[in-house]
């Protein structure tokens, strides 16, 4: 029973960690910028076999998309910064005389495919309440989980009452060793022998004594289960809490945004949580839409495209793009449906570092979201189209 105490306290140490009580950032606890070494460090780019004319690109593009966001958060009264990016690595098919893989010829290369991602707090007064209530509040009632669980398993005639049935499994388990140990020899024989009654016998009295030792390790497993139930109820209580005020804090005080540069293929991971809301019209995009995800995720992985952590969500798209599934709400850009403009043969008619589709998300509430369309530069967006970025 010791050691599973020491498994609950581990647990909720990691948990509280998790939980954001160790602040990484001036943000938090609105999401902290992620390392963005692999795509702005251009010799870093070069060892990930991204050509000069793509790192070009990527330079250029982040300038001109992290001027807008400044200046759309100026605007509005906002604060703005950059959360991640993200650069494509095109497959290698040769190498030098050492068998170091070379980059693909720029000729070859496929759309370079390039994506960034912005945080806009839209309120500091409740970016600073979600910050205060983590810091007291819910610290408070965490606190309050760990001591009821210290309490439960601490509990001396607990400690007792499983002792007893821990010993028993043990002592028929001890059986168990001891007899198949003295009667090892004759189960060997009796297997050469194909003595199937007496196979039968030795593994009836193991199964027996294996069956005994279980029965008291269920019934220790069961009161360990009624004893810490209440605290089990207050820490389901507290998950729900906390998804309640994540959410709603989350959905109060920012937006976060992805622009996504020449993708394969987008999702909008349509299902019984995330639907869509109403069609968005705006000069300037070719389609748009408007979820609402009636189950917020915050543990929803933003680098896999993973927009779940709020109650709705934006999609623009730029370029022209075709609908692939309805039921799950996949698109492609027209380029990516053509084998020749994505195989590593053909000599391709728009080179890799020209810009030809832009999907943009944006996670927040509806009116945040809605806003930021509104303010968003997309005739300076759909200048990328008319020229290559170098």
């Amino acid at each position: 029973m010791k050691k599973n105490k020491q498994l609950i306290s581990i647990f909720l140490f990691l948990w509280l960690f998790h939980a954001g009580f160790a602040q990484d950032c001036s943000q938090f606890p609105a999401d902290c910028p992620q390392s963005m070494e692999n795509t702005k460090d251009s010799m870093i780019c070069i060892q990930d076999l991204i050509v000069p004319r793509e790192i070009n690109m990527q330079n250029k593009v982040r300038a001109l998309i992290g001027d807008m966001m400044d200046q759309l958060a100026r605007s509005k009264n906002w604060q703005a910064y950059e959360f991640s990016e993200f650069a494509d690595h095109v497959a290698n098919p040769t190498n030098d005389a050492a068998g170091n893989p070379l980059p693909l010829p720029y000729p070859l290369r496929r759309p370079h495919e390039f994506a960034l991602s912005y945080i806009l707090i839209t309120n500091q007064d409740s970016l600073n309440a979600w910050r205060q209530w983590h810091n007291t509040e819910l610290k408070d009632q965490v606190d309050g989980v760990v001591a009821k669980y210290n309490m439960s398993a601490n509990d001396d005639a607990f400690q007792a009452r499983i002792k007893t049935y821990m010993d028993s499994a043990n002592y028929f388990m001890q059986l168990r060793e001891k007899y198949y140990s003295d009667h090892s020899a004759e189960y060997q024989k009796a297997l050469l022998a194909d003595d199937k009654a007496t196979i039968n016998k030795i593994e009836r009295n193991t199964k027996s004594f294996e069956n005994k030792s279980n029965f008291w390790i269920e019934k220790a497993t069961k009161a360990r289960d009624n004893q810490l139930a209440p605290a089990d109820v207050t820490e389901k209580d507290l998950q729900a809490s906390i998804r309640e005020h994540t959410v709603r804090f989350r959905n109060a005080s920012m937006i976060r945004v992805k622009f996504k540069l020449n993708p394969r293929l987008i999702s909008l991971h349509l299902s019984e949580s995330m639907t869509m809301t109403r069609p968005v019209h705006l000069t300037g995009a070719s389609q748009g839409f408007l979820l609402h995800n009636k189950d917020p995720y915050e543990k929803a992985i933003h680098d896999l495209d993973q927009f779940e952590r709020s109650t709705d969500l934006g999609v623009l798209l730029l370029g022209s793009w075709k609908q692939q599934n309805a039921v799950e709400g996949t698109y492609s850009p027209e380029f990516a449906l053509n084998p020749k403009n994505m195989d590593n043969y053909s000599s391709k008619s728009i080179q890799s570092d020209q810009v030809q589709a832009i999907a943009i998300f944006v996670e927040g509430n509806p009116e945040n979201i809605n806003t930021f369309f509104s303010a968003l530069n997309l005739e300076k967006l759909n200048s990328l189209f008319t020229s290559q970025v170098h």
